[in-house]
């Protein structure tokens, strides 16, 4: 994982493509622009996060670090925090242990928050990671400013590598490219990393010896649970970036996991179908949709008719409650050759459709199973394969009130026909089906006692396993939990070209800019303000050329991303940045040789030097105090010289200068190895920059920072840069490179 990953686009200072000859000074004086700072939006800023598992006793351990831009609106100290089950399991209880999330503005008081919380660090697994193989299978763009999905595949073999870049390549086409989260894709990035296994497959009831130790704890199709839960973290983090980490087991069956891993299986017949309900619990931060299960939580599920989600209801308030009722449901697991399996249920006056829904696996023969409602056959033919399969029965006149019996019977014994799970439902008058109504759907528990609330009724793949779509209220929920990582806004900048100056938004590819298209219209809204002032001619656009006297000044880009998938966006579909273009007075950055400038000593122009790190600014020139030979400024005595700038005329009220430099010298308490920049005029030599021994050299290039020509307005003056070793003794260091130098 990146930690603490500064974005590219906070604070950077951009020094543009100039080339300015010393010798013209018509040409040195003409209005050009050297830099642009680019600041994030006023509403958003950057957040640091740690993640760390509590297992709700005593032991706590971060496993994750990143950062995220958030629509932050408490205080720059405060910390919050959130959390989720570490596993959701399919009708299983969540567990005791919880990812919790704090996040913060401030490293510091997140640090003190860990710390008062005995969060422990995450211990490396002992693993040769260099055997990590790692391929990117989507780009979209940097990994700072995107979502990295990363698969990474259990019981794969050496030998079996390309069938896991074949398997993964399907399931990213079936889910990313297909419906699923297409609408999604350009905010992602998918990565694949292969870490071989030693055994194929995965285990049951134990793990074997595989990469991430996945396992089944019984004989069914149902939870894959991970036993190297560190070992996956660390493979993860071989990726340029890991957000939501995938696992994926070389087994032809039915199965996964929600929670920390998104885990689903090879199977070419379930495995998509699981990864994408498995996502859905972690892109979505929700819990389940599905009746009995263990875990509701999050956007999807209300405990009350005072739902979440008003703001999408088809009828609007008040709110109704949908007229079904869950008569029967387990999940068994029963092999049927141990004869029939028989389900009693009763049904009561008001309700006049109905509905049988189940799952089994091991029927590879399309009449393998029978199924009786009192004695009656029901329409029933399998998928004609051995993985679990879903199945849903219609009762269109309804059950009718009184008891009945349901009765799966074997009908082709191999010995292995599996009754996986059913349920039994009944739907008064009035009840909705369409796919596109939202309501208030009861949530029943497995002994059918209304416990809550959903927003549709089998819309979504948080509910219907055979759905490959969400709905409404999970699709929009997924926008504002993707952006409170990532921003819409990937750069700003500003360039010089032939005269005029190009302003360039780089944002996301959505909207107008999208290269898949999605069956919804969707629109990033781009304005455009000057100092303040709005600018309507270049709405819309994410670049534009002016006249590089009509640049100068403050610009600011606002981006909304605008789509019917999102009716509350909560401010994180906004986003803005703005950047500052000043005029530059004078610039050299040797790009044109030297001319102009005179020099002694050492120093000289060099192009493509090794001697720095790298051994010049921008972008292949500097003049350098040192030898090429050697790469020092030992000359076995004591050594000095000095660089004067042509003369710069006429120095503007309010002006300073910056440059940048490597300077690599002898660390000593005493004052050698001096490096000084003077400004002269016609009536002496001011010193106004000075570093010696006692200053600690830098490991790379470094900015001045601006330095005041105040005091020289109206005046003609020169630069010069003055090199002493003021002794022969330790002059075995680079020396000092200058480029890159402009008056403002």
């Amino acid at each position: 994982m990146k930690y603490l990953a500064i974005r590219r686009s906070l604070f950077i200072l951009f020094a543009l493509p100039l080339s300015t000859s010393c010798s013209d000074q018509s040409e040195s004086q003409s209005t050009l622009f050297e830099s642009v700072l680019a600041t994030p939006g006023s509403a958003r800023t950057e957040v640091f996060v740690a993640e760390y598992i509590d297992d709700g006793q005593s032991h706590r351990q971060v496993v994750a670090r990143r950062m995220e831009w958030r629509a932050w609106k408490d205080g720059p100290d405060k910390v919050s925090e959130s959390s989720y089950p570490r596993i959701v399991a399919e009708h299983e209880e969540a567990g005791h242990e919880r990812i919790v999330r704090l996040a913060s503005p401030s490293r510091a008081a997140l640090e003190l928050a860990l710390l008062d919380r005995q969060v422990s660090q995450v211990q490396a697994a002992a693993i040769n990671a260099s055997m990590d193989e790692v391929h990117t299978l989507v780009s979209s763009g940097p990994p700072e400013n995107r979502i990295d999905v990363v698969f990474m595949g259990d019981g794969y073999t050496q030998e079996e590598r390309d069938k896991f870049l074949s398997d993964m390549d399907q399931m990213v086409g079936e889910m990313f490219e297909d419906v699923t989260f297409r609408s999604y894709l350009p905010v992602f990035n998918i990565h694949a990393v292969f870490r071989p296994s030693t055994e194929s497959g995965i285990g049951r009831g134990r793990a074997k010896n595989t990469a991430f130790g996945l396992y089944r704890p019984g004989n069914t199709l149902r939870a894959i649970y991970t036993s190297k839960a560190q070992a996956a973290r660390d493979a993860c983090a071989q990726a340029p970036d890991c957000d939501y980490p995938v696992l994926i087991a070389n087994d032809p069956y039915y199965g996964g996991l929600g929670g920390e891993f998104a885990i689903s299986t090879s199977s070419p017949t379930s495995g998509t179908v699981v990864l994408r309900h498995e996502l859905g619990h972690n892109f979505g931060n929700v819990g389940e949709e599905y009746d009995g299960g263990g875990s509701y939580f999050g956007a999807n599920y209300s405990s009350s008719l005072s739902v979440k989600w008003l703001h999408w209801l088809t009828d609007g308030a008040p709110v109704q409650a949908e007229s079904g009722a869950s008569r029967a449901q387990d999940w068994p697991w029963y092999n049927l050759q141990g004869g029939p399996y028989r389900v009693t249920f009763n049904s009561s006056n008001g309700y006049t459709t109905g509905a049988i829904r189940l799952s089994a696996s091991g029927l590879e023969e399309v009449d393998a199973m029978s199924i009786t409602l009192d004695g009656e056959p029901l329409p029933f033919s399998s998928a004609g394969n051995a993985d679990r399969n879903f199945y849903d029965l219609d009762i269109t006149d309804g059950f009718g009130p009184g008891s009945h019996e349901l009765v799966f019977t074997e009908t082709v014994a191999d010995g292995d026909n599996w009754l996986s799970s059913f349920q039994v439902l009944e739907f008064g008058p009035d009840y909705k089906f369409d796919p596109d109504y939202i309501g208030a759907y009861p949530v029943s528990n497995r002994e059918g006692g209304v416990i809550g609330y959903r927003s549709n009724h089998a819309t979504c793949l948080m509910r219907n396993m055979k759905s490959d779509v969400f709905c409404s209220v999970c699709q929009e929920n997924n926008w504002p939990q993707f952006f409170e990582r990532i921003r819409l806004i990937d750069d700003l900048q500003a360039t010089e070209e032939d005269g005029q100056v190009r302003i360039a938004l780089s944002t996301l590819a959505l909207g107008q800019f999208r290269q898949s298209p999605v069956d919804v219209v969707t629109q990033l809204d781009i304005r455009w303000s000057h100092d303040g002032v709005q600018v309507p001619a270049f709405d819309g656009l994410a670049s534009f050329f002016l006249p590089a006297a009509d640049a100068r000044g403050t610009w600011e880009a606002r981006v909304d991303f605008i789509t019917p998938e999102v009716r509350e966006s909560q401010g994180l579909l906004s986003d803005s940045m703005s950047i500052t273009v000043t005029p530059t007075f004078w610039r050299d950055d040797f790009e044109n040789g030297a001319s102009g400038w005179t020099a002694s000593g050492l120093w000289h122009l060099v192009a493509d030097s090794q001697c720095g790190n790298p051994g010049y600014s921008s972008p292949t020139h500097a003049y350098y105090y040192g030898q090429d030979s050697s790469c020092s400024y030992d000359t076995g005595s004591r050594t000095s010289g000095e660089l004067i700038s042509p003369v710069i005329v006429n120095i503007p009220p309010s002006s300073s200068f910056s440059f940048r430099y490597y300077r690599n010298v002898e660390s000593y308490s005493g004052s050698y190895d001096r490096t000084i920049v003077e400004v002269v005029t016609g009536s002496g030599t001011t010193e106004v920059f000075s570093l010696d021994s006692r200053d600690t050299s830098a490991s790379g290039w470094q900015d001045s920072g601006a330095i005041s020509l105040a005091s020289f307005a109206g005046q003609d003056i020169q630069l010069r840069f003055y090199f002493d070793s003021v002794d022969a003794v330790s002059n075995d260091f680079t020396g000092w490179l200058i480029d890159d130098i402009a008056v403002h």
